[in-house]
């Protein structure tokens, strides 16, 4: 039964981790007792990362472009770059901007209507200093007089 004991031991004190770097700290007698050393931490390759226990394997994987996109979407990261997210932010402002200016445009038909509701005289004639209206284009096919003329027709 020793011999069982001594086996197990000697294997639970001898662990290689994922480097071939042989851990002997992983059990610990503690009165008379053996326990699992649970303050044994196993840094993994200078990278900053320590965790409890003894890294038995490790592998490092690079995100493929849609990996990164679904970060972006679901966890914590950004998938624009600066140029992109600048692009982005301007294309949120033009449309703020046109919804403004669509919004002026139907007070600006309401005030027009009220005017004329009310058959105010005085504000129509405010309102057509302020807003003043052009004669419509009239478009034709055919080329003015003026320059028919000047061609010596």
């Amino acid at each position: 039964m020793q011999n069982v004991n001594d086996t197990i031991l000697s294997e639970l004190q001898n662990i290689y981790d994922y480097a071939d770097v042989l851990t002997n700290d992983f059990i610990t007698d503690s009165k008379g007792y053996w326990h699992v050393n649970k303050k044994r931490q196993s840094p993994y390759n200078n990278s900053g990362i320590s965790v409890p226990g003894v890294i038995m394997a490790a592998n490092e994987y690079v995100m493929r472009t849609d990996g990164v996109i679904v970060e972006a979407l679901l966890g914590q990261g950004e998938a624009l770059d600066d140029y992109s997210k600048g692009l982005q932010d301007a294309s949120v402002k033009s449309k703020e901007l046109s919804n403004d200016l669509t919004q002026a445009e139907i007070a600006k038909s309401k005030l027009a209507n009220k005017i004329v509701e009310d058959q105010n005289v005085p504000a129509g004639s405010l309102f057509k200093e302020v807003f003043p209206c052009c004669k419509p284009s009239i478009f034709s096919l055919w080329p003015p007089k003026e320059a028919t003329e000047a061609e010596g027709g």
